[in-house]
């Protein structure tokens, strides 16, 4: 997806979802007693996917927002019946981002954001080091509480899946540097299981300086319309961990 159109869905769409408004604090969030069976002693499973209804992909505590002029990529949940579902985002031309905001924000040095993930189909031809070509099969991005009112785009992570552009590439947007893309060291579309551990805060400091804000948001995305193509990636286990408790006391 072209960094112009990341720069507005993040810069406005996400604002809107994830800063929360009188009254509206838990809009989008699970029942009280749903969250409750996500939060864990020492973790917040943030995409539970083990009791939803059925025709349900993904929980109620998560909005999806196609991107302006597409169509959203298909949701369905793999090995359902198993112990180890998953949620998986397929589509051809298409583009979306999924968030969840969070009902308490995640204050800083609270702890690590882990997932489970594979690539089965990355998008022909996608290249995240060029403007026309940065689409990516999954993205998990992580929003930061906005400094002030009139900061119009919040810092925001994006960590991304890659093909040619090595294990290490990261860049900031090509149209703000408070957005900051991190690739994800794996690139193979062989079906193989990765689980990847990221520190958003200790990468905050690193990229931006500084004390970091509060984490408001966590979401997905997938974008393929960039290179006209098809993406399949496969999600599981999207938790954060905690070292210390989760918000302000």
């Amino acid at each position: 997806m072209q960094l112009t159109v990341l720069f507005s869905i993040v810069g406005a769409a996400v604002i809107a979802a994830a800063a929360p408004t009188p009254g509206s604090e838990r809009a989008h969030m699970l029942p009280p007693s749903a969250d409750v069976l996500a939060r864990q002693a020492d973790s917040l499973v943030l995409l539970p996917l083990k009791n939803l209804s059925a025709g349900e992909a993904l929980p109620r505590s998560w909005v999806v927002r196609p991107v302006r002029g597409e169509r959203a990529p298909e949701l369905t949940l793999i090995d359902r019946a198993g112990p180890r579902v998953a949620l998986r985002i397929s589509g051809s031309d298409r583009a979306a981002w999924f968030v969840r905001e969070l009902d308490r924000p995640i204050v800083p040095g609270a702890g690590k954001l882990s997932w489970s993930w594979r690539v089965l189909e990355h998008p022909a031809g996608a290249d995240l080091r060029n403007r026309a070509t940065d689409d990516a099969a999954l993205r998990v991005f992580v929003v930061f509480e906005r400094k002030g009112l009139l900061d119009r785009v919040p810092h925001t992570l994006f960590y991304t899946s890659g093909t040619v552009e090595g294990a290490d590439y990261e860049r900031p947007s090509f149209q703000s540097s408070d957005l900051h893309m991190i690739r994800m060291r794996h690139s193979a579309s062989d079906g193989d299981w990765r689980h990847t551990v990221v520190d958003p805060f200790a990468d905050y400091r690193r990229i931006w300086g500084g004390k970091p804000r509060a984490i408001i948001a966590i979401g997905l995305m997938q974008d393929s319309e960039d290179t006209q193509s098809s993406a399949t990636a496969d999600i599981r286990a999207l938790v954060w961990r905690t070292e210390s408790p989760v918000g302000a006391p």
